[in-house]
This record gives structure tokens, C-alpha cells and sequence, in this order.
């Protein structure tokens, strides 16, 4: 598993702004997930992730799985079993949350690779 594309979007420019939304390639067939959010209007105590994802055969498949979470909630009960839970787990890894909400600064990931071992 890897990534191929990335959309992120600006919903309430007077909430948060992408600063950085990016995927790098670092060699061959490997790429990374760079995010930066900057918050406007802090603290943020409410905070929904939307997660997509799709399988390329011949054109983009619907999705595999397309989750949406209290992020939140997730934090504070982060002991889930669930893909949202494999796929933020592996997104905090390599981010600035290291902890629940309230958050009053930016929202980064920072190379992050997906290692296809924790998805099969």
C-alpha cells in the first residue's frame, strides 16, 4: 500500500488553512505524506477526520474504506479495535499530536510512509 494521491481541502479558510499538502517520493516505489494545518481560530476542541481510500485496477475503484471519525474522542479512547484506529495510529506516529484536545498550534505530519505490514 502506498500512496498515489492526496486532497486536502480548505473547508472554512477563518478555521484552519493547509499550509502544506504534499505526498514526496523518497525512492522508488516508496512516498511520503506531508501535512501542515495551521489553526486560526484556537483552541480547537472539536476536530472530524474524514479518511478515504480508494484501489487503482483500470480507473479508481470505489472506495475500500472511507471512515470518518471523532478525532477527538479517538485520542481520548484510542484503545479501538478498528481500521480508523490502524490508519490514525499510523498517522501519529510521525505528527505533532501527542496529545488529546484541546490543540492551539499546528497540526503537522511529517513523512510519513505506510508500511503495507499493518494493513494485511
Amino acid at each position: 500500500m502506498r500512496f498515489t494521491n492526496l486532497k486536502c481541502e480548505d473547508l472554512r479558510l477563518d478555521f484552519s488553512v493547509f499550509e502544506e499538502c504534499r505526498l514526496a517520493v523518497v525512492k522508488r516505489d516508496v512516498i511520503s505524506l506531508n501535512i501542515n494545518v495551521k489553526l486560526i481560530q484556537v483552541p480547537v476542541t472539536n476536530i472530524t477526520v474524514n479518511l478515504a481510500f480508494f484501489k487503482k485496477l483500470s480507473g479508481y475503484r470505489p472506495y475500500i474504506y472511507n471512515i470518518t471519525v471523532d478525532f477527538c474522542n479517538f485520542l481520548k479512547n484510542s484503545n479501538r479495535q478498528s481500521y480508523a484506529k490502524l490508519f490514525l495510529d499510523a498517522i501519529l506516529k510521525d505528527s505533532n499530536v501527542n496529545h488529546t484536545c484541546p490543540f492551539n498550534h499546528n497540526i503537522i505530519v511529517k513523512d510519513l510512509i505506510l508500511d503495507e505490514s499493518k494493513f494485511k
